[in-house]
This record gives structure tokens, sequence and C-alpha cells, in this order.
């Protein structure tokens, strides 16, 4: 990389000198935990570029305040359909009881797709709960961090800048596989460094602007392949560091009129009935009804914009066909014999209104699908094609193992989504969807396999005396002596003294395995008897 000269007045410094100043136009206070993030893993020091990287995260990690406007935006027509839009205030402080947490407001406007209708939210988050507005009904909600649900906590939520909040911040860029300086920008009158974060997939690079201050002024992903070209960019405007804040200043007062919907995280575990005292009767309580069932019913799907040929194909366009969504990875074991018996499957389908996508998650490579298709010899022709970057679409399908079959109707409605492939009933299943999907039927029922119970050897070992002793610790006397205690006990763990009735078995000397049950033996003469070696 060039070091530009007016840092280093046209000479190559030192490798200390570039790190002390990471090319950003101001000097960096090496405290031992940045100078530590400043050397890669096995010791080697980082290259200016990834050094900048470094700096940033422990500017943010060491920041107590960040206040800014956001502006998020994607081009490209398939990015664009999973990417909100929005604009938003975002005041984040960190908790005084916990600085590992941030406390985050963030007030604005936006809109999940390009068609959908602007949305407006106003969302806090406190050290345990969400509060947040709801413009259109009126109403101030609060509820446990987990039970924030809806469409305003998904654009509230992107304003939550994740590369900010988690613990180790800007972790993605961090971990591309190489740095790069790519230019200059001036931002809000600040001369901030360029860096470049190429992924190890082909045709990804994570970009960071960084301001004099070691914080972000902006953020994209930028995809350049044949299969997925586009971006999403976040922009950091007006950005304020350590201004005084109070959390009290981060909370929401419903406005005047607005009702109030509030369920508070619990505090402590709910009582336990208290056991009765000795010789007390016990208190009868009324029983727990059962959970009521999770009804799981068809839901609309996404209208995605699938990269097949040369221009976006719409899923909503394909109304009036079942659409079988193939969420897989080559890199999957069950990869191929899904596909093996998927390929059967779909010839019963061929004459018929029925669709299938492949779409290839977590490649090194689009090209990696494709060649796995020709080696398989999987070819959907007529009836789909094959996805070789699917990874935009896991999230909007609600995909979360692989392989995932969505079968969609032909009113695009969402009616099932099969994982954990398994040889004995996955394609039956996927088949019988289908059939149904076809017939304007709900799904049917998803199978349950019953585990095949593995059959128990019966161990047997012969006692100094002739008797038999089982795994399950049942003893088979020789011929004519008497019946043995149908429960016999462990042998003891003592030797008995001389004279003693009972002998118990070694173990170590007629090769019983180890994870046998050792029984009472049957009596004997209270003789000790050589034990025979193996």
């Amino acid at each position: 990389m060039n070091t530009p000269s007016s840092h280093f007045s046209g000479r190559t410094p030192p490798l200390s000198a570039l790190l002390l100043i990471l090319a950003v136009g101001a000097p960096l206070t090496l405290t031992p935990t940045t100078h530590a993030r400043l050397m890669l893993q096995d010791g080697a020091a980082a290259s200016p570029a990834q050094a900048a990287v470094q700096a940033s995260s422990a500017a943010i990690r060491e920041a107590n305040t960040l206040s800014f406007t956001l502006s998020m935006q994607a081009e490209g027509a398939s990015i664009a359909q999973y990417t909100p839009t929005l604009t938003a205030d975002v005041r984040m402080m960190r908790d005084p009881a916990n600085r590992s947490i941030w406390l985050v407001r963030a007030s604005g406007a936006g809109k999940l797709t390009p068609t959908d209708t602007e949305t407006r939210f106003d969302v806090a988050w406190t050290a345990n709960a969400v509060e947040w507005l709801d413009h259109t009904e009126k109403k101030f909600y609060r509820r446990p961090g987990g039970a924030a649900k809806g469409k305003i906590m998904q654009l509230a939520g992107a304003a939550r800048v994740r590369e900010f909040v988690e613990a180790s911040p800007l972790s993605k860029i961090l971990k591309s596989a190489s740095f790069e300086e790519s230019g200059r920008e001036t931002i809000d009158g600040a001369d901030c460094i360029i860096i470049d974060g190429m992924a190890k997939r082909a045709g990804t690079k994570e970009r960071i602007v960084i301001a004099p201050d070691n914080i972000p002024r902006r953020i994209e992903m930028i995809l350049e392949s044949d299969m997925l070209a586009g971006r999403v960019t976040a922009n950091y405007r007006s950005m304020r560091v350590n201004e005084a804040m109070q959390p009290e200043d981060l909370r929401i007062t419903p406005p005047e009129g607005y009702e109030s919907d509030i369920v508070e995280p619990s505090t402590t575990p709910a009582p336990t009935p208290a056991k009765p005292e000795a010789g007390g009767t016990p208190v009868e309580t009324a029983p727990t009804p059962p959970p009521a069932p999770i009804v799981k019913g068809p839901e609309s799907a996404p209208d995605l914009q699938l990269p097949v040929g040369e221009t976006p194909l719409s899923l909503a366009s394909l109304k009036g066909n079942v659409v079988i969504l193939d969420f897989f990875g080559t890199w999957s074991l069950a990869a191929r014999p899904a596909h093996a018996e998927l390929k059967d499957l779909l010839t019963r389908y061929k004459d018929k209104p029925v669709k299938i996508y492949s779409l290839a998650i977590r490649e090194k490579t689009p090209e990696a699908a494709t060649a796995y298709f020709s080696k398989q010899g999987l070819d959907w022709g007529t009836q789909g094609g094959l996805i070789g970057v699917g990874d935009p679409f896991v999230a909007p399908m609600k995909v979360k193992a692989y392989p995932t079959y969505c079968i969609i109707n032909k009113d695009g409605m969402v009616i099932a989504r099969i994982t954990n492939f398994r040889r004995t009933n996955t394609m039956a299943y996927v088949a019988a969807c289908i059939d149904a999907a076809l017939e304007g039927k709900d799904a049917p029922p998803e199978p349950t396999e019953t585990p095949i119970q593995a059959a128990v050897p019966e161990i047997k070992v012969t006692a100094p005396d002739g008797s038999t002793v089982s795994a399950t610790g049942s003893i088979n006397a020789p011929a004519g002596a008497a019946k043995p205690d149908p429960n016999p006990l462990p042998a003891p763990t003592t030797k008995p003294g001389p004279g003693s009735a009972t002998t118990p078995l070694d173990r170590t000397k007629v090769g019983t395995p180890t994870n046998t049950v050792t029984p009472r033996t049957a009596p004997d003469s209270g003789t000790k008897k050589e034990q025979p070696k193996k």
C-alpha cells in the first residue's frame, strides 16, 4: 500500500511509526489494550490499513456515549428487497451499572422494502427492557427485551447499529482476509480514510470510512458477483462522542392521549409451594394446565427477487405455481443424498405447475454451487434454477438449518418449512406437501420418527462355583442348586472375614466386563479358590 506523503514526508517510515499514526491523519495513544489489538493472532504486526480498523474498534469500545444521524439505503434490486431504508436520530450511552450494555434511543422513519409504506418509530432500549411508541395506534409499549416484536422493532433494530453495540465492535470487518486503503474522503469537515476489508468469499467486501477520532462515518457491504451485485450503505453523520448524557435522557415519555401497554421484566422467580412439616398434611394445589399448542398456518411469502437469468425473477410472478425453495450447502453431508432423492421426486411433477429453485448458502465462491450441480448431474431445466449466493434470502424466508425446503402454494403462501433431512421420510413428506399445495390444501402434519431401540447384548460370566452371571444381574445356578434370590444385591466392597460364607466375584480374574453389575454369588464352602487367569 502506498502511504500518503502528507503523513510521511514522501518516505516510508518504520513499521512502528505506521502503527502509531495509522494513516488516519491523527496520532493514536497506544494503551496496553489497544496495542494488543494492533497485533495479529500469530504475533505479527498488523498492516496499517488493518491497524486503522482495529483502532476504530478500540475507540468504539472506549467511548462512553455516541450521538449521530443515521441514514441507511441499499442499491441493487435483490439486496433492496430485504434491506430497510431509513433515517434516524440515534443516541447511545453505556449503562453506568454495566458498561458492557449500551442504552440506545432511535427515533426516525423508514421502509422494510421498497414497496412498503413509510413507518415512524421511536424506540428505547434500557438495560432489561424495550420501550416504543406506536403512532398509528397511539400506544406506548414496554416489554422485556426478547418479547419486543413487530414492524416498528424491525426498523428500529437496524438503527441500533450492530457494529457499535456488539461486544467486539466491527467484528465482521475485522475478520476480512485482507485490508487495503482505497482513498480518502471529507465528511462533516473531517479528513477520513477509506479502508476496504476483502472477505474470504470472492466478490464481497466491507468498506469503512474512519474519521480522525477513529469513529466510523460510513460502513458499506459491497457485493460484486455475476449472480448478485449491489451494496448496503449506512452513514453516521453529525457524530458526537462522549457528550454529557444521562440514562433518563434516553427514556420515552408517553405523549398525552397515548394508551400505555406495559409488561415489566420478571425480577424474581415464581414462588414454589412449601413442603409440609413432618407429620403434616400436604396442601393440594391446582394442577398447572398444559400450554396451549402453537398452531402454525400458512403465511405470505416475501416478494423475493431471485437472481435467475439475466434479470431478477420476482417470486410474486410465480403465483399459480407451487414453488420449492431448496436451501442447501455444498459443504453439508446431507446435500448429496438429499439432492439424489429430490431429483427422482421432481420427475413426478415435470408436467405439473411445480417450480424449484436451489439456493446455495455459505459458499466460498458463487461458482462452487455450479460445480457441485454439474458433478452431481443436477439440472432443474425449465422447472427452476440454481442460485449460487442464496444468503440474502435466508432471513426473509426464516431459514435456520440446512437443508431446508420451503413449500409455497399457488397463492404465494408458505405452507411448510421442512428441515432435518432423513432418508426414511423427508422426501415423502415434501411430496405430500407439494400434492397438498397443488390441491389448494394446507400441509399435512409432519411425520415423527420413532427412535429405534438398540438391542442390548447379554453378557454372561461363569463364577467359580459354576453359576453364570448376566449383565442384568440375574443368576443362573447350576443344575440341582437351590434357586437364588430373585433380587440379588451387589457384592460387598470389603473383603469377607475368615470363614465367611460368601466370596465376592473377582472381576479382574474371571474377565467380567467393567460395565456389568457384580451380583452376590451363590454360597460355597467358604474356602477361597484360586481364580483362573485369562
